[in-house]
């Protein structure tokens, strides 16, 4: 008659559980299906441990305490699980909740701080600027993808906080399609000496918003920001 070696219940456990780790998807990442593959191997797990079960040495029988702590461990790895679903549906309704709070922004006007980008949309673009000191002159230089002037715009000259609308017309009136732009501000004094601007910003209609990586994005036309880029919010563009 042949006989069964005594295996312990714990090499049970681990050869059991390297086998099914062999088995699943390197790249398997969703909780749910984690969980329904575990409830399947549950009964596997179980039927393995009952065979153990059945050929043990009777001579040294295995403490049932062994088995109590199989069985816990297997049901500790469900519950981890199972609390990792949870928390992937909760992390969901937050982010959902979040967007939910910036619906209401659609179709309004966000000025944002810019170092140079300037979005066109519907045939309008506008920028802002502060000056410290009164200027002799202030150009708005706007440029396309490739860094070619298409359009020059004169500025306000006085202290204080200004802003230039561009219809997206070219120097010679023609008129550019909704993208986005390059500008530059170049402001000199009477003597001819440079003078930064500063606060140089962009206001752009809020055309679309959704969740990302990093939070909550939001479109002005073609160019896409995060919600902690945004100063200010109005239902209409400032006066120039």
């Amino acid at each position: 008659m042949s006989t069964v070696s005594p295996v312990s219940n714990q090499q049970v456990l681990d050869n059991y559980l390297a086998q099914q780790a062999s088995l699943q998807p390197k790249k398997e990442t969703e909780s749910t299906s984690d969980l329904g593959q575990l409830l399947n191997d549950q009964s596997t797990f179980l039927k393995l441990l009952t065979t153990q079960m059945q050929n043990q040495d009777p001579l040294a029988p295995t403490d049932p305490n062994e088995y109590t702590k199989q069985l816990t461990e297997f049901a500790a790895v469900e519950q981890a699980i199972k609390h990792n679903d949870k928390l992937d549906q909760l992390i969901a309704l937050q982010g959902s909740s979040g967007l939910n709070n910036y619906i209401g922004y659609l179709d309004r006007f966000a000025e944002i701080s810019s170092t140079g980008a300037l979005p066109l949309q519907g045939g309008a673009a506008q920028v802002g600027y502060k000056l410290t000191d009164v200027a002799g002159e202030v150009d708005v230089i706007v440029k396309n993808a490739s860094g070619t002037e298409v359009a020059r715009l004169d500025g306000p000259t006085s202290v204080g906080n200004h802003f230039v609308t561009w219809n997206g017309k070219t120097s010679d009136g023609t008129q550019l399609p909704d993208d986005l732009y390059k500008f530059e501000i170049v402001a000199k004094k009477s003597d001819g000496t440079n003078l930064a601007p500063s606060n140089t910003t962009v206001i752009g209609k809020i055309s679309t918003v959704a969740t990302g990586p990093d939070g909550v994005l939001l479109s002005l036309g073609s160019m896409v920001i995060g919600d902690d880029e945004i100063l200010s919010v109005t239902t209409e563009r400032p006066k120039t």
